[in-house]
């Protein structure tokens, strides 16, 4: 059975409301993580030239939370993530309907997989706490790598859990990116976290 509970989270004085899956039966992808809101509340307050109109890619989008933001603050969204966990993204978008100019769009990346045909270009690509298994490193770094051409950025929250993942994590995206930290100072006081790290990422 499905256990749903729903979120209120305001960005830009809108409120989006997120539903959580906390069965277990999602694994990580269905609950609302504090990574993903202290990279949006991040972004909500540093929006650089604007982000009306930008064309945005998220990785492992989850329950969407990031993803619905970013629409909410005028973004053109693709999210995505693995088959099980679109229905719920899906859930959520139709949820919050009124709320985005352009409604998110949503699309199965399997990052052990061949890249879906037409995937595009963006102007930004995020990701929110989407390593937690070394397994995983690679795969994610060489879609990070498909996906970008020199000079793109992708941003990306990731909360530190254990030493020898995340040596593994940025050697491997030290090779194709310049990885710059963003001083704490820049999040939102509401919404920070020791352990939680925010990087800007420049394809090399």
């Amino acid at each position: 059975t499905e256990m749903m509970e729903e979120r209120e989270l305001e960005i830009s004085g809108k409120s989006i409301f997120i539903s959580e899956d906390t069965t277990s039966g999602l694994g990580t992808g269905g609950k609302i993580w504090p990574c993903g809101l202290l990279l949006l509340k991040y972004l909500e307050i540093n929006p650089g030239d604007g982000w009306k109109g930008k064309r945005i890619l998220e990785l492992g989008s989850g329950t969407g939370v990031v993803g619905m933001g970013m629409a909410t603050l005028g973004c053109r969204v693709l999210m995505s993530d693995q088959t099980e966990i679109l229905p719920l993204m899906r859930r959520n978008i139709q949820r919050n309907g009124g709320s985005f100019e352009f409604e998110p769009e949503i699309i199965k990346l399997d990052w052990t997989e061949d890249l879906p045909q037409n995937l595009g270009h963006y102007d930004y690509v995020l990701c929110a706490d989407a390593i937690f298994h070394e397994k995983n490193v690679v795969p994610f770094v060489s879609t990070l790598k498909k996906i970008t051409q020199k000079g793109d950025v992708v941003l990306m929250s990731h909360k530190h859990r254990d030493d020898a993942l995340d040596d593994r994590l940025f050697e491997h995206l030290t090779e194709c990116f310049d990885v710059e930290e963003i001083d704490e100072s820049r999040f939102h006081p509401d919404f920070k976290d020791p352990r939680i790290h925010v990087f800007h990422m420049t394809r090399s």
